[in-house]
């Protein structure tokens, strides 16, 4: 049996079953090409506001920009309670982006979202859920719910229940309560099977899946349809092919010293071309999460941490290539 396979939902059809989760400052376009390179199927974009989106804020809608794979990313939103708002914000994303699909943030734990009775503040009343699903729904999009099982208490069922009878087509579910933020050890995979016998909607598993090995234990013990990977992904853009390996052949391959080398310079010099900007800082995190490992690696990472330009990275890169 092949667990890896596309997603049908919606008017979306995927490549595969992997996704790439949001992630703020990291699911930006550049990652999101990366990992498309060593096989994810569908992606995510960083949280776009609701209120920046009506507005028409030009710092809010660059969040917005799919133009890398418009069939094949969704645009995610976040705001308060307020389906109207999030209907308007739909219409706007299909109109400038072409938008096919769009996944509702009810699972941000970030104190500045819920101060504003946004993101999983929203799981508290699964009505209120459900009712901001139908309106985006209407706008005449694909429309993804990416949940937690509760905010301080486990209300797995109750939410899990309210989506089933909505109109939702795809549930993505971080089995971690919003008071869990992203502590290790608080992703709880039992929840999945709960929720898998509570909806026939498609279901996505998210949380704590880092290895392949893991990946193949999630889709053998729970019976969902696919997985989304977050900051797995941001140490290893390459987990994705991985597991598409592993599913497939029962074994995989791990990048060597110069490979990972390889790949930190193209996304550098990706970084660059795609976004415009003339500072590498915003991804000097990323960039130094990808090695780890071989003789050499604490130096580069000390000359990757004060990188400004491009050739500052290749610079660091040389270090290697010196000893």
């Amino acid at each position: 049996m092949s667990f890896i396979k596309a997603l049908q939902f919606g008017k979306i059809t995927t490549k595969n079953n992997l996704i790439l989760a949001p992630l703020a400052g990291y699911s930006h376009k550049p990652m999101r090409m990366m990992n498309r390179k060593y096989g994810v199927g569908y992606c995510v974009t960083e949280m776009v506001s609701v209120d920046g989106v009506i507005r028409e804020s030009k710092k809010t809608l660059r969040y917005a920009d799919i133009s890398d794979a418009p069939e094949q990313t969704s645009i995610q939103l976040f705001g308060k309670d307020s389906p109207e708002d999030f209907y308007k914000a739909s219409k706007i994303i299909q109109d400038t982006f072409g938008a096919k699909s769009i996944n509702i943030n009810f699972g941000c734990p970030a104190p500045k979202v819920l101060r504003n009775g946004a993101g999983s503040r929203l799981l508290e009343e699964p009505h209120k859920i459900v009712d901001i699903v139908n309106a985006v729904k209407s706008s005449g999009v694909s429309v993804e719910a990416k949940i937690r099982c509760g905010f301080t208490y486990d209300n797995l069922d109750n939410i899990i229940t309210a989506l089933d009878g909505s109109e939702v087509d795809i549930i993505m579910l971080h089995c971690r309560l919003t008071s869990d933020k992203f502590k290790h050890g608080t992703a709880h995979w039992d929840y999945f099977q709960r929720a898998r016998d509570l909806t026939s909607k498609k279901l996505i598993a998210n949380g704590d899946i880092k290895t392949p090995e893991e990946a193949l234990t999630v889709f053998q013990n729970y019976h969902v349809d696919g997985l989304m990977i977050g900051r797995g992904a941001i140490a290893k853009p390459y987990l994705f092919q991985q597991i598409i390996d592993y599913c497939e052949t029962g074994s995989y391959k791990t990048p060597n010293p110069q490979e990972l080398l390889d790949l930190l310079k193209n996304y550098a010099e990706s970084w660059f071309e795609i976004t415009g900007y003339k500072d590498i800082q915003p991804l000097r995190g990323a960039l130094m999460s990808l090695l780890s490992g071989f003789e050499g690696v604490s130096m580069i990472r000390a000359a990757l941490a004060k990188c400004i330009s491009l050739e500052d990275v290749y610079q660091a890169i040389k270090l290697y290539e010196d000893l």
